[in-house]
């Protein structure tokens, strides 16, 4: 399968480009981070990139390893981003801990672990998990996954590893600008 290209620098334009990132507010809502819609945009394209992916995520974590945020494809997506924090194991867990792609064809196969029976019962069968990294930063963790064994090949996990790296630069740019743009509310 080929690698979707990805136009990241439209996606940054849409999320970064000035002030106007989210959509209007009403008195009862307040607007989207532009954090939140660039991992949203990054979630979503790094599942429609592999065709047999249901779902994908993006975690943010602490120098420590700890979840700061979590953005998932669906409701499902947003389950398997908790596993972060329930389960010290897992794929996520060895991207993040190793800085590597790491692309698992079939969770079944690895009887052992916490977080293989809670991905199994969530329908997960093959995993891509690739770290967030700058070149002086260790951001988080980008996941994809499939309901079947065997979805991912290695030209999967080569590809999925780029996006990673796109991915993280432009998280790395949103948090700066966001920095910039939203200094008192901490957005």
């Amino acid at each position: 399968m080929t690698a979707m290209p990805v136009n990241l620098a439209a996606v940054r334009r849409r999320h970064v480009g000035d002030a106007k990132v989210a959509p209007p507010s009403t008195p009862h809502t307040l607007p989207v981070p532009p954090l939140t819609s660039a991992l949203r945009a990054i979630a979503h394209q790094a599942m429609t990139s592999r065709r047999a992916s249901t779902g994908a995520g993006v975690t943010l974590l602490t120098t420590t390893g700890r979840r700061i945020t979590s953005v998932g494809s669906d409701r499902v997506a947003e389950r398997v981003n908790a596993l972060h924090d329930a389960c010290q194991d897992g794929p996520f867990a060895d991207a993040w801990t190793r800085r590597r792609v790491v692309r698992v064809p079939d969770i079944t196969a690895d009887a052992a672990g916490a977080w293989t029976a809670r991905a199994r019962d969530l329908g997960l069968r093959s995993v891509l998990a690739a770290p967030l990294a700058t070149a002086d930063r260790l951001l988080g963790v980008l996941a994809a996954w499939a309901p079947v064994a065997g979805a991912y090949e290695e030209r999967d996990a080569a590809a999925f590893e780029r996006f990673a790296c796109s991915a993280a630069a432009l998280i790395d740019v949103v948090q700066t600008t966001s920095a910039a743009h939203f200094p008192v509310l901490g957005l």
